[in-house]
Parts: structure tokens; sequence; C-alpha cells
């Protein structure tokens, strides 16, 4: 059992070997880190539930680094278990500081009750789901404050009793956890109460068959109640997600305390759940890291519970349910049309109800309507015969009066048409009688000016009282240079000043009428309004030459001024210096507070940065989150190293952007006019170029243009040109690494690497040109490429007499993600007819657990199809064992940095002799990668490691020679 234990207990320290640290850190308060301590496994539901409260809050706040533990302790409870974890975690989380300890249940809070301080530095404790709270004496502790789990069995004996009032057994199913003997002290306290009306029977780690058998002999009138987990023949517990699997045989009606279990096979009960705790206790969290005191937070007793009962189960037992507890809830109740559609059933009967009554109105209405009509109908026969009397009459008068009338419509007919005319037009409509030197203005006048018309008031008066007087000469120029004849037309922009002293922009046009002698007599036209197309023109200038966001100058200004400078600097015998940035990861702070704080904040870097500058540089915004700085005049080249020194220190304090602070850094390139280049594109070049190098080489620094920076591009770029031609041009070559079995030392697989020797660059490392193919989507191509030749090698050396060996090719996130890779797969296994247990494929911890979901269900179609897999670098990576339960893998591979330590570091040798037998117990293979000595060797033959691979017997080598090998 120790052994079991220690098994366990370093599980447990490889799950958290990786630390993860953001490069960017935008935050309302500082850094925070926080332990979640369960006491039991995550594949528990109420642990799951409890673990999904708590991020349904922490995991809103960007700024919290959240590490989660499980002790197990359902399975495991003795008190040596405990010392392993003291010793664990002591090793664990020596140089790690948490800032909140959330306990789950009463193991974990015993746990840091009796270690916290020593190992964890005594930090604030939440705890949630202690059953047996005043038992702690907590009020003393001056740190810890929580959320008290008290499920209610009295609330659900009770319900028993009134809606299965003939019941005379009640079965209460029991478990030896700490928790599970928490309930059955209150259940047993409970059955006191209600010892004269039932039987109680109480049964503690009862199996299900041993169970069956026990009630069955009870008699019909029985129920049981299920406050703790059953066990199956073996002794172990069974999930709570199979209870009800488990008793499908059982003919009796099953009550619980918990929401999760209603379901399939129980009825129901007064049950809690573990989402409200845990989402309680992470309310209290967010509080303390905010600054408030554990004391000062009362702790939440009140366990939130109701009445939750099963349809399918409760007609299956109760015929009577208005005996139903009231404020209780059905669930899988079947659909009913008239329950579910009830308001609007009942909202249509009254609207047809209605329109009946509105119908009969409408009805009434008519009928005296047309009684009215007939009424008026004879009326109007005795009015027609006085009418014809009159109509005699009336026909004289009218020949004496139709030809009055029609010369007086004539008349209106002409001023209707010129009053529609101008009151129809957007213009005002004026007119200059220049013989009375009066002027008549349309009534659109006053809306363009603010001033009323005043026909008597001299024309001179009338302009120098409204027009700009910068443009009031122009005007009166025009005027008169058209009434002299110069012009056939007088037209004129200019700009005027309303009463109420706004500033417009007018368009004013007309023609001079002359009497017989050329007399300028009169004098007509109109003014429009053309202040929005005048705004509009001037946006769209500015728009040219400046960026709309921020209004510093834009990339075609800036390339113009770049080029500018770089022109005067070769006339001028003068240095310059473009300095070109952008943003670090400024796309995660769009990604996580909105386009809205990205907008802002590029506003508040260009305002923060002109503050640095002087009248000899000048900022632009190129685009997105790009700005180009051009500074001229430079003594020397320290001179543009401290502004660029200057550019990092304005990012060292924090932009506050509404209500939150954001961090962020800049990467900086640097390129020398006219030492680094005579045109403004080849300057604008390789500062591009200078400032990628600088975000490549980690961020937050500047870096000068050099010579070699091109070259690695263009290297980058001819090797990603030959890479898509290596295949082709037969430069891919495969070798292969024996995979020994350790107890007979003999070679029983083989791992498939790739290597290229390329016409024109000779040996390209795979730590160059594998990244350089994932990058581009050569991997999937590459890959396949592969497959097919490791597939068809593996097949000709069973056809030639070869014993049969596995061989195993990698396979990465990017070919995984390829919609047609399972297909190609099924295709290369029958084209090659080779065995699908000949072939395995291997797969790092990151790339399953990039979209876990979505990986397992293929990994599951590959299992499916009988290829193996192996998890390789096992240890390196996220390396839960929550999740490596689940995975559909034949094989572990550990990974060659534990190898190197283990004859020398004394927790390395443990650490692998864990892994090695914890897989041996979930029935993996085990291959340790690396092997080099033969120290090395026998360590890991004592410790029954299965097979290794490494130097020790042979580095990866070509077909030929693995052929002679074997």
């Amino acid at each position: 059992m120790k052994i079991k234990l220690k098994l366990v207990l370093i599980s447990i320290v490889i799950a958290g070997i990786i630390f993860l640290k953001g490069n960017l850190s935008v935050e309302a308060m500082e850094n925070k880190r926080v332990l979640i301590l369960n006491s039991y496994d995550i594949g528990l539901q109420w642990t799951r539930d409890v673990n999904s409260g708590i991020d349904s809050i922490l995991k809103k706040e960007k700024n919290l680094e959240i590490q989660y533990e499980f002790m197990d302790t359902k399975n495991y409870s003795m008190e040596e278990y405990m010392k392993f974890f003291y010793d664990t975690y002591k090793i664990k989380y020596k140089e790690v500081k948490f800032d909140l300890v959330i306990c789950s249940d009463n193991d974990a809070l015993d746990f840091m009750l009796k270690y916290g301080k020593e190992i964890f530095k005594d930090p604030p404790v939440i705890f949630c789901g202690i059953n047996n709270y005043d038992e702690y004496n907590l009020p003393n502790n001056k740190n810890i404050t929580g959320v008290v789990e008290e499920i209610d069995i009295k609330s659900t004996i009770q319900s028993i009793f009134e809606i299965q009032p003939n019941t005379k057994d009640i079965v209460v199913i029991c478990d030896s956890s700490t928790t599970g003997k928490i309930n059955e002290a209150d259940a047993r306290a409970v059955s006191e109460k209600f010892k004269d009306r039932v039987n109680f029977h109480f049964y503690r780690d009862i199996s299900v068959d041993k169970l069956k058998e026990n009630a069955e002999k009870l008699g019909k009138d029985t129920v049981l109640l299920n406050v703790a987990q059953l066990r199956n023949k073996e002794g172990k517990f069974i999930p709570y997600e199979k209870t009800g699997a488990a008793l499908k045989g059982f003919d009796l009606p099953i009550y619980t305390c918990w929401d999760f279990l209603v379901g399939d096979k129980f009825i129901g009960g007064k049950v809690i759940g573990g989402y409200s705790p845990g989402e309680t206790a992470a309310k209290l969290a967010l509080k303390i890291l905010k600054g408030h005191k554990a004391s000062n937070l009362p702790v939440v007793t009140k366990c939130p519970s109701r009445y939750v009962f099963n349809y399918n189960e409760l007609h299956k037992y109760v015929t009577n349910l208005d005996n139903l507890p009231k404020d209780y809830l059905i669930i899988n109740e079947p659909f009913s049309f008239y329950k579910e559609y009830k308001k609007i059933i009942w909202h249509v009967i009254l609207v047809i109800s209605a329109l009946v009554f509105f119908i009969i109105i409408l009805m009434f209405n008519i009928k005296t309507r047309v009684l009215s009509e007939r009424k008026l109908m004879e009326n109007y026969e005795e009015l027609t015969a006085v009418h014809e009397e009159l109509a005699a009459t009336e026909e004289e008068l009218r020949a004496q009066y139709e030809e009055l009338q029609e010369r007086e419509q004539e008349v209106n007919n002409i001023q209707e048409r010129y009053k529609l005319a101008v009151d129809g037009a957007n213009d005002v409509i004026w007119e200059w009688d220049m013989v009375k030197n009066e002027f008549f203005f349309s009534d659109k006048w006053e809306n363009v000016t603010g001033y009323s018309m005043d026909t008597k008031e001299p024309i001179v008066d009338i302009l120098k009282k409204v027009v700009l007087y910068e443009d009031l000469e122009a005007v009166f120029t025009k005027v008169q240079e058209h009434i002299n004849g110069y012009f056939p037309y007088f037209h004129i922009e200019f700009r005027i000043n309303k009463i109420s002293g706004e500033r417009r922009w007018i368009y004013t046009r007309g023609k001079v009428l002359r009497d017989k002698r050329g007399n300028a007599i009169k004098m007509a036209g109109s003014i429009t309004d053309i202040t929005n197309i005048k705004d509009v023109q001037e946006r769209n200038q500015f728009l040219s030459y400046y960026d709309e966001l921020t209004s510093l100058p834009n990339r075609s200004f800036g390339i113009e001024i770049l080029k500018r400078k770089v022109n005067e600097a070769k006339i001028y015998n003068e240095k310059g210096a473009a300095i070109y940035f952008d943003i670090d990861n400024f796309k995660n702070i769009n990604d996580t507070l909105g386009h809205n704080y990205g907008d802002e904040l590029l506003k508040e870097v260009g305002k923060r940065i002109q503050g640095i500058l002087n009248d000899e540089e000048t900022i632009c915004r190129i685009g997105g989150d790009e700005f180009l700085i051009i500074q001229w005049g430079i003594s020397d080249i320290n001179t543009v190293k401290n502004f660029a020194e200057e550019i990092i220190k304005c990012f060292q304090e924090p932009f506050k952007i509404k209500d939150k602070k954001v961090f962020t850094t800049v990467s900086i390139g640097i390129s020398v006019f006219p030492d680094d280049g005579i045109t403004e594109e080849s300057i604008f070049k390789n500062v591009d170029t200078a400032m990628n190098k600088a975000k490549d080489s980690g961020k937050n620094r500047y870096l000068f243009y050099d010579s070699n920076m091109h070259s690695e591009l263009m290297r980058k770029s001819e090797l990603e040109k030959r890479l898509r031609k290596a295949i082709d041009n037969g430069e891919l070559k495969l070798v292969f690494q024996p995979q020994v079995e350790l107890n007979e030392e003999k070679i029983v697989a083989s791992e498939v690497l790739l290597r290229w020797i390329s016409d024109e660059f000779g040996f390209v490392s795979p730590e160059e040109f594998i990244p350089l193919a994932e990058e581009t989507g050569l991997i999937i191509p590459i890959g396949k490429w592969v497959l097919e030749q490791a597939c068809l090698i593996n097949k000709q050396w069973m056809d030639e007499g070869y014993a049969p060996k596995i061989v195993g090719v990698n396979v990465s996130v990017i070919q995984l993600k390829d919609e047609n890779f399972l297909e190609n797969l099924r295709e290369i296994l029958h084209e090659t007819n080779l065995q699908p247990e000949y072939l395995e494929l291997e797969i790092t911890e990151s790339v399953v657990m990039e979209e876990l979901d979505e990986t397992l269900k293929i990994l599951n179609e590959i299992r499916f199809m009988g290829v193996n897999i192996s998890l390789d670098d096992f240890g390196t990576g996220y390396s839960s064992l929550s999740y490596l339960k689940e995975l559909p893998i034949n094989k572990l591979k550990i990974d060659k940095s534990f190898i190197d330590k283990i004859q020398h570091d004394e927790s390395s040798k443990e650490i692998v002799d864990g892994i090695i037998q914890l897989a041996h117990k979930i029935e993996l293979t085990v291959l340790a990668e690396g092997v080099e000595t033969k120290e090395q060797l026998d360590i890991l033959k004592n410790m029954n490691c299965d097979k290794i691979q490494g130097y020790y017997f042979s580095k990866p080598i070509s077909k030929e020679e693995f052929e002679k090998m074997c």
C-alpha cells in the first residue's frame, strides 16, 4: 500500500512541473497566484461542480494564475497518505508563494490547518463543502473564512413520509470517507427523531450486490436514502455519475441529498449542489485578493437547497402527487402543449373574444348607417327639384363671370408658380433693384444668416454686416466686374458671420438685367449654403495626410517626410534615423479588453511619445499598432540609442485606459540613413526588418539594422522555396533510431526521424526546417510523405523476412488539425498493406492539450483503426494524470531531461520510478528516451522499465544500417 501511495505522490509532483508566465499584463490589480486544493479526484461530480463554480468567477480575472491539486481522499485516507502530500508539496512549492488557498471539503481544510503555515507560508484560506464546521473552532483562526456544506437529511426524510406515507423501512447508504462519516452521523441523529415511525438500516461501504440482497429481504415498503458512494465487487468506489446505472436492477424508490444524482433511478429529495458553494467561495476569494481581510468576512453557513424530483421515478412509485412539498421542481417531465403555452392560449382566446365583440358592434353600426343613407336619399330627391330651378338662373350669370375668372386665373397661376419656385428652392432667392437701391431676399435668408430682411437697407451695408471682413473686398470686386460687363455671370464663394456668431460658407451667383440703352437696372440670383461641402473637402484633405484616430501624420505623409529627409541627408551631408516600433502583444489587448480599449491605447501612446520629441523629430502612425519616428540632424549613434531607451521608458509606466491599467512594451527597429540606404524604400524595408528581429529576440528592446538581418530573412525565404521542392528533388531522408526491449536487449521497434540534405544548403538541422515547415503549412505534405515512406519500408522489411517491428512516426498538431489527416492515414495503410498494429504515432503533451475535446475524438478514431499511439516527451508539458487516464495511448515515453539526472539526482530518480510504476498500473508500456550510459541502463532495468532508446544502444541510422543491425 505504501508503494501505491508513493506512486500517487510522484504523479502529483509531475502534474506541477511547468508554470506558464505571460509577457503582457492587463490588470486592474497586481498579479495574484491562487491554489485550489481539492479533497477528491476530478472524476467526482461534486468536485467538478465545485471547481466549475469557482472557475465561473475567478477565470473572469485575467491577472490570476490558478493552480489545481486533487488529493483523492475518497480512495486513500490513511495518515501516511497525508504525510506523502506533505512531503510532495513541501518540495513542489518550496519557491512558490500563494496569495490565497481555496479548500474543497474537509480533508483539504484539515491538511491546510495542519501544514498550511509551514508549506504555503500561511496564506488566507477560503473553504467550501465543510460538514462539521463547529468542530474546527475556526473563529480563533483570523486568516480563514468560507462556505459551510450541510445536506438537508431531515427534510428529505420528511418528504419521504409525505409522498410515500406507507414506508416502513429506510435503508441509509454510507461510506467511510471523512465526509461520508459526517453525513452518516447526521443521518443517525435525524433517525432518532423518526425511530417510532419507521425502521432505519445503515450500511457503510456496501457493494451494490450486497445492498440489493439486504434490501430485498425488507419488503416493498422500503426506500433507499443515498448519502454516500456505493462500492463495486472489488470494493472500489462507484463514481456518482455511474450510480444510477449500477442501481438499474433495483425495484425500490431511491432518494438523495445531492442535485447531480437526481435522474436515472433516483426520485430526488431536498438537494444541494457543488456549483453554488464554489461560486460563493470564489466571490469571497476576490474580496480578499482585492484587500479585504479574511477575519472581516463572515462564514456563509446557509447552504442553498430545494426540493427536486424526477418525473419518471415519481410516477413509478408515487400515485398521489398532491402531497409533494411546497416550492418543488420536477425534472424530465414530458412535454405538455397546454402547460407550455398556457398564457399564449388564454391570450388568443381573449383576442378572439374581443374581435367577436367588435364585429357585433360593427354590424350594428353598418345597419344604422344603411338606414341613415336611405333617409338622406329621400331628402336629396327633394333638393334636386329645387336645384334645377336655380340652375337656369345660375347659367345666365356664369357666362358673364367666366371671362373675368379666366383672366384672374392667369394672373394667379403666374404668381403661384413664382411663389412655389421661391419657397421650394433650397437656396435664398435675391433681387436688387439698382434704380431704387432696394434689396429683396426670400424667406430662407433668415435661415442662412439669422438676420431679418430689410428691403430699404443699402446693399453695401448688408454686405459689410454679413460678409467676413477678409472676403469683403473680393465680393465687391466680383460684383463690380460683372456690372461693368467683364463676365456674363456673377458667381463667388465667401464666408459669412451669422447673427449667432457661427461662421458659414456660401456660394452666390446672379445676373444683371439692363435697359434698352445697356444700363444695369436690376440684378437677381441665388445664395447656397455650402458649409457642409467645404467641411467634407477640408476633412478629406486632412485624412490624406493624417491618421483619423490619433491625428498623427499617416503612412503616406510619413513616407513623404522620410523621402525628403533622406534626400536632405545626401545633399547636406547629414545623418538621420528611422525608428520603427510596434506595441508588443497588442492583439491580446484587443481580444481581452475590446477594440475600444485598443484604440484608446493607440491615442495614449501617440501622446506619450510626442511628449519626448523635439523639433527635429516627427512621429507617424503607419497602421495598426505600428509607428515611425523620423529623427534628423543626429551627431552620433549614441543620440539614437538614448532616444530609443527613452521610448522604452515611456512604456514602463502603465497606461490608464478608462477604468483599467494597461501594461505593455515595445519592439523597436532602427535604421540610420544614408549609412543603411539612400532611398526611402530601402530605409523603410531595413527598419521593418530590424523591428521584426527585435520582436523575435524577445520583445521590449531595440535593434539597429545590419546586413546580417537581411541575410537571415533571405536564408529563411530561400529555405522555404527549397523545402517546397525537397520531396520532388529527393532531398528528404529517413533515419531510424532503434527502440530496445530492456530485459532481452533486442530491437522491437524504431522511431523514424526526418533529415534534409539540400543540394544548395547542405545539411539543414531539423530544429531549423521543422518549425519553418509548421509555420508555412508544408508540414502537412511532408508529414504525409514521411508516413507513406515509413509504412512502405516497414512492410518491405517484413516481406523480406525481418522480424515484425513497430515503426514510430512523429505527428504535429498542425497535421492532426488537417481535415484530411484521418482519411490520408487510412489510404496509406491500405495502399502499403501494412497492418495498423505495426504503426505507432508519437504525439507530445502540447499537441494533446490544444483543443483537448477535438483532439481526443481524432485520437480515438486512430486507435479504432488499430494504430498505436505513444505520448512523447512526457513530463515536460502539462503532465496531468486526470487527462492521462482518458487518453487512448499505448506507450509513455519519459523525456530525456529526467533520464540525464537519474544517476546523481535522487528526486529525478524517484520521479522516473513513480512514472514507470504508475504507467504499469494503468497498463501502459514505458520507454525511456536519451539513455547514454551503462549506469542509466542498470537503474532503469531495476525500475522495471520496458524499453529504452538512446545513444547507449544506437544513434539514428540509415535504412541500410538498421537492416544490418537487425
